[in-house]
């Protein structure tokens, strides 16, 4: 599923973000052309829904998937040049993709101004 398994977090970091993590909700994805062909950066919007806790969290993650020999997606894990780099960052500038950050960034600060529950474990959860 990447390209290089090396360059992901490790196993016992997701299993203490997830722990508990309830339900993953409202997934929509946004699609930008990549640098090469084959190649797309997507947006993924979604809500986590944590166990005890009424409110969800927006977030939005970001991911820069390439076509492999056997016609796969992969999401690329690996070192990027300069130049796929300058690229990849400067997607955030599109202005839709502006508009979603704006809009996540917006929705997580109401959620933590709502749900102190909700902000204290993500605090938690972050140090």
């Amino acid at each position: 599923l990447v390209t290089d398994p090396d360059n992901i977090k490790p196993l016992s970091e997701l299993e203490k973000e997830t722990l508990f993590l309830d339900d993953i909700r409202d997934i929509n994805c946004y699609i930008i052309k990549g640098f090469e062909e084959g190649s797309y950066i997507v947006y993924v919007y979604h809500e986590l829904k944590y166990v005890n806790i009424k409110t969800t969290y927006p977030k939005l993650d970001k991911f820069y998937l390439v076509t492999d020999k056997s016609g796969s997606f992969k999401i690329f894990t690996s070192e990027m040049d300069e130049t796929l780099k300058a690229f990849y960052d400067g997607s955030d500038q599109d202005k839709k993709v502006m508009e979603l950050i704006e809009e996540t960034n917006n929705k997580a600060k109401e959620a933590l101004d709502k749900d102190e529950d909700l902000r204290i474990y993500l605090e938690a959860l972050n140090r």
